[in-house]
């Protein structure tokens, strides 16, 4: 862990990136959804920004969040970072079934376990991202989305093992483990990945594993950061 001067308030398990302004008073910034080149890793918690003399009253040595504004961050260029999918920008969003969905109900019968219809998969193409069975049928079962089309469907190479019958659901994300970009989410903080978004875009992060939680509707994604400040070969 080392302490980075801040220009802007941080909240815990934020991504922050490397501020290469020489008159700016901070060395540690936000990057934004889709890029964060020369990260420096993830805070450790929330953080106040102030040019507010008054703000400063600890004494040296103390620091408490925003008395000498710095923030605390986990500075490993082969950090894994563990981050909740939203669906949306906004961090803590829940996963819905609105399009572009990550919660999928199935509306036509398909007895080749190939085909997910459902008008909710929106225009977000999420090809080589994972669709998971979350009831019925195929629940709990994993496959990569190859073909998708738009406010129609979203269909699997390798096909879920036993027929995808009416109103059965699934989640799906356009992360897997051949991602190499993660698109985070913006408000408050850069904590978390977008779920809504087309299969390859945003910042430089390859995904080593996607967790599905099909009791509770969640999925976790982890990664490591493709361009730190401390690795030159990033």
């Amino acid at each position: 862990m080392a302490r980075f001067h801040i220009r802007a308030t941080t909240i815990a398990g934020a991504l922050l990136i490397r501020n290469a302004e020489a008159t700016d008073a901070a060395e540690a910034d936000n990057p934004t959804t889709t890029a964060a080149v020369a990260a420096l890793g993830v805070a450790l918690e929330r953080s106040v920004y102030s040019t507010t003399q008054a703000d400063f009253d600890g004494f040296p040595g103390y620091r408490q969040s925003g008395e000498e504004g710095t923030v605390g961050i986990i500075f490993d260029p082969f950090q894994v970072l563990k981050m909740r999918v939203a669906s949306g920008a906004t961090v803590g969003t829940l996963l819905n079934s609105t399009a572009p969905a990550n919660i999928l109900t199935n509306t036509t019968a398909d007895t080749t376990g190939l085909t997910v219809a459902a008008v909710e998969v929106g225009t977000a193409d999420m090809d080589g991202g994972l669709i998971c069975g979350r009831t019925g049928n195929n629940a709990g079962v994993v496959r990569r989305n190859t073909t998708h089309t738009d406010n129609v469907s979203d269909v699997v190479t390798v096909p879920f093992p036993r027929t995808i019958a009416v109103n059965d659901t699934f989640l799906r994300v356009p992360y897997s483990k051949s991602a190499q970009n993660v698109q985070l989410t913006d408000t408050p903080g850069f904590s978390e990945a977008d779920g809504t978004i087309a299969y390859g875009t945003g910042i430089r992060l390859s995904v080593t594993d996607v967790d599905f939680d099909i009791i509770n509707s969640e999925v976790v994604i982890y990664g490591v950061l493709g361009s730190h400040q401390l690795n030159a070969l990033a």
